[in-house]
């Protein structure tokens, strides 16, 4: 379900939130690697493109969501 619209909105994701949201509310200035969903596409498909359920992070930030995600 990833296409080329969800390609050029993850970049212009990433262009106007160049920084790690969740590294910046622990005071750490990271840049963003990867742009994800607050609500999961697989929970709600319709959410792909939906600017408002999306967030800047870096991989490691990537990585602790899906961790917490999935206990």
């Amino acid at each position: 379900h990833y296409d080329h619209k969800w390609n050029m909105l993850s970049i212009r994701y990433r262009k106007l939130n160049p920084l790690c949201e969740d590294c910046a509310k622990h005071g750490r200035v990271k840049p963003c690697e990867e742009v994800h969903h607050i609500v999961p596409i697989k929970e709600d498909p319709s959410r792909l493109h939906d600017w408002s359920n999306l967030v800047a992070l870096c991989k490691f930030c990537h990585g602790m969501r899906h961790k917490q995600a999935s206990l």
